[in-house]
């Protein structure tokens, strides 16, 4: 197991969807936010331990898709005198490279969206990011913790020395009322970067995940705390529904509300995403040794393959 000193965490904003701009997609936005695991773990719930903090925008040098422009304020009038990506490559790799070793970044989704265009937007260049540099997606650690706290209650409801309440209140990720409250957050993090299946999917698989992601928004508040006979009175399709809230999002913004009890103040903007994702793991104590046995090198992950799209029409036009 890895002894972390440094987590980076890290969030980007884009000109769109890979699969929407042919795997072109490119960064307007980038922030790292480096805390050391010891001020980590002695923060207290709700605090922000010391942080360095590197944020960059960019010219993309490509049209911004609108849905994009809208969601982070980012457009291509803004951007249109930001230094391109080339130019602060010397220093991202100076700000990482500066920091207390063994370091890891710490991205939600990241092994699908964030890590795979960072490194092809280092490719483009031909240069690479730090050689030990490591990563973890939070989106796969949040996903591992509530199950395995979700699998604790269920043992722990069984003993009838423990009240409900109680288990309420120790149960830190126990899924509640937010998802029809996220109706809007779910449609925006469908449109940037949150929870996506691997990039390399068609477009039909696209549009079968986006209608899952729609039908969260429609799901009840919470099943109903009344008596057992009258759920038995309920028609099937009831009974379907009630399991469906058991379903958990695990979209930032969503996470942010369960965890930490307060709204978003600003989702789609970088900076702001990675303090709500350092928030969430400051108070999640579980996260850091997960972190630690899970870390993997960020050259395991393969970059956005800017020539897929144009391998796949030669093989389809070749005789």
């Amino acid at each position: 197991m890895t002894k972390i000193a440094t987590y980076v965490f890290f969030d980007l904003e884009t000109t769109g969807l890979p699969h929407q701009e042919r795997n072109q997609t490119k960064i307007t936005e980038l922030c790292f936010v480096a805390a050391l695991r010891s001020d980590i773990a002695a923060a207290p719930f709700g605090a922000v331990p010391y942080v360095s903090k590197l944020t960059l925008l960019f010219n993309p040098q490509r049209k911004i898709h609108p849905v994009a422009a809208k969601l982070t304020g980012l457009s291509n009038e803004a951007l249109k005198n930001a230094p391109i990506f080339k130019d602060n490559i010397e220093t991202i790799i100076s700000f990482l490279s500066g920091l207390p070793k063994p370091t890891c970044l710490v991205a939600h989704n990241g092994d699908r969206f964030d890590y795979k265009i960072l490194l092809a937007e280092f490719l483009d260049v031909n240069t690479s990011l730090p050689q030990d540099l490591l990563c973890v997606d939070s989106l796969t650690g949040f996903q591992h913790i509530i199950k395995n706290n979700l699998a604790n209650m269920s043992i722990t409801r069984k003993d009838d020395s423990l009240t409900k309440s109680s288990i309420r209140d120790d149960s830190l990720l126990l899924e509640e009322d937010s998802l029809a409250r996220d109706n809007s957050l779910i449609s925006e993090d469908s449109l940037i970067s949150e929870d996506w299946p691997d990039l390399e999917v068609s477009n039909d698989d696209w549009k079968e995940i986006d209608s899952l992601c729609s039908s969260f928004s429609d799901m009840p508040l919470e099943t109903s705390k009344s008596s057992r006979h009258s759920e038995e009175t309920k028609e099937p399709p009831k009974i379907v529904e009630k399991k469906e809230t058991e379903k958990i999002c695990y979209t930032l913004p969503s996470l942010y509300e369960r965890i930490m009890r307060k709204q978003v103040y600003n989702a789609h903007r970088a900076e702001d995403d990675c303090l709500m994702l350092l928030e969430c793991v400051v108070a999640t104590k579980e996260f850091l040794p997960w972190a630690e046995r899970s870390c993997k090198s960020i050259h395991d992950i393969v970059p956005l393959d800017r020539n897929k799209y144009f391998k796949n029409n030669f093989i389809t036009s070749s005789p």
